[in-house]
């Protein structure tokens, strides 16, 4: 499964006035930091995830979200390929469609 959410992500432009930039920083502080997204692992064992936010160095976490993916988490899972935009989970097959996980990246 393939998770896009480039079009979710807002940065400031440079040119962006006082109290935006305040209005930013206040939600940074409030822990809004916008690094999150909604994953569902594929049946197979592998799962690719596209995010403009990803970068080579990027941490990826996840946490369980269902049962489902709780069970899928017991068994294992790590990135198999790291790019600018893009990552490979590689993890066990089941045949459950709700290993649904909220995963942060930073970085």
């Amino acid at each position: 499964m393939s998770n896009d959410t480039s079009s979710a992500y807002k940065g400031l432009p440079r040119s962006a006035p006082l109290p935006q930039v305040i209005d930013f920083a206040n939600r940074l502080m409030t822990g809004r930091l916008n690094a999150t997204l909604s994953v569902t692992l594929s049946t197979s064992t592998s799962t690719t995830i596209t995010d403009s936010r990803l970068g080579p160095n990027s941490f990826i976490g996840l946490s369980p979200l269902t049962a489902s993916a709780m069970k899928a988490n017991t068994t294992g899972w790590y990135v198999n390929t790291q790019t600018r935009g893009s990552a490979s989970l590689s993890h066990s097959a089941f045949s459950n469609t709700d290993q649904t996980f909220s995963l942060l990246l930073i970085g």
